[in-house]
């Protein structure tokens, strides 16, 4: 082998180190290629979440009527102006183009197919909305929805907590985004948005993410007209905002259809339990709605309804037996814990495929995010 090598001529061999290097040198970052950024996001508005080369997330514009239409991030004025030409004439001519998350509109182009379509990446954007420009934007789209089916408006909450640590919170503006994706998306469906700093509260040495439970609790305590609160890690992306929950979701009818009834239950390792979900539950005492993913139950997105049944469930899952059996997977393997071997609690558990609420960045078919799902999870985030 020595031999061979000394017959290559040195500026072969430097071209192959210089390429190697290059090769080495332009690979996409870890956040670019695998998007596990699991606690944090934007959506609506807030960081730029693309889709391929067509086009990145639109914010939003609103006319004297108060409707929304969508406008690019950070998009080129001279590209717009032919855009909105191009509208009015209707004419062909191939512009630039949006894609979800939008609120559909006449002229909007339609997104990608979906197996066209690449995983969404998130990037820190400049253009975010704050303080007094937020409050003014959310006013004008307040409950311009205009949502029929209930549960509906101040029934329902959204919720954030954090303590601005943890994997990503070093992540620049990551609560800025998160911020103007939610309170834009409970603006426009009239939801009550619920912010909560974590940090006041006394864990006594758990790991941050059990916080989830008494931040969960303190919701429906501030919020005594709400009927559902909706726990959404910061590292979650509202990506279809004209998606209403109760049609989605949690109205009855709307969880007969999304329920994953007789599938299989997953242990905290994703292999079978041997239990499915009941055809036998009653959707009126459905008090809990989360998805599964390869290693069972993640509650990075979960509803809660307001009932006895969610204070006795929040307050057995938060046991110090469980915090302190150091579960792999802290709360969400105590959680399945849970549905798994207590039959009665498992009677008020509806469980829905994970794209239904909580699709990934990326993933098969029945896990990473398509064109459409109501939310991107990037889970794993660091």
């Amino acid at each position: 082998m020595a031999i061979i090598i000394r017959k290559v001529p040195l500026l072969t061999i430097v071209l192959i180190v210089a390429f190697g290097l290059f090769l080495y040198t332009s690979r996409p970052s870890k956040l670019d290629t695998s998007l596990s950024i699991g606690d944090a996001g934007s959506g609506i508005l807030g960081a730029s979440v693309q889709q391929g080369p067509e086009g990145t997330v639109p914010k939003f514009v609103v006319d004297d009527l108060g409707q929304i239409s969508p406008k690019k991030v950070n998009s080129d004025p001279k590209t717009e102006k032919k855009s909105k030409e191009t509208s009015k004439t209707g004419s062909n001519t191939k512009t630039a183009t949006t894609v979800k998350p939008s609120i559909s509109t006449a002229t909007e182009k339609k997104p990608a197919k979906e197996s066209e379509a690449a995983s969404p990446q998130l990037s820190s954007s400049s253009d975010i909305l704050m303080g007094t420009a937020l409050d003014q934007f959310v006013s004008k789209i307040k409950g311009k929805a205009a949502d029929k089916t209930e549960p509906k408006g101040k029934k329902i909450a959204l919720l954030t907590a954090t303590d601005g640590r943890g994997h990503n919170g070093d992540i620049k503006n990551l609560l800025e985004m998160v911020t103007e994706n939610r309170k834009v998306y409970c603006a426009y469906h009239d939801y009550v948005y619920q912010y909560i700093n974590i940090s006041k509260y006394d864990m006594k040495g758990k790991p941050a993410v059990w916080a989830k439970l008494p931040a969960i609790q303190e919701t429906f305590e501030l919020n005594p007209e709400v009927e559902w609160v909706w726990w959404l890690d910061t590292d979650a992306i509202i990506m279809t905002p004209e998606i209403d929950l109760a049609s989605h979701v949690l109205n009855a009818d709307a969880m007969k259809t999304r329920i994953a009834f007789d599938k299989p239950i997953k242990l905290p390792n994703g292999k079978p339990s041997g239990l499915t979900v009941s055809k036998d539950l009653d959707m009126n005492q459905i008090n809990l709605i989360v998805g599964q993913d390869h290693n069972g139950v993640n509650a990075g997105s979960i509803l809660f309804r307001r009932s006895e049944w969610t204070n006795s469930f929040l307050d057995m899952w938060g046991d110090p037996f469980y915090v302190q059996h150091r579960f792999e997977r802290q709360e969400q393997d105590a959680l399945n814990h849970i549905i798994v071997n207590h039959s009665g609690m498992r009677k008020h558990v509806g469980i829905v495929p994970q794209r239904v609420i909580n699709a990934f960045s990326v993933g098969g078919e029945e896990m990473g995010w398509k064109t459409g799902d109501l939310v991107v999870h990037f889970a794993g985030c660091w």
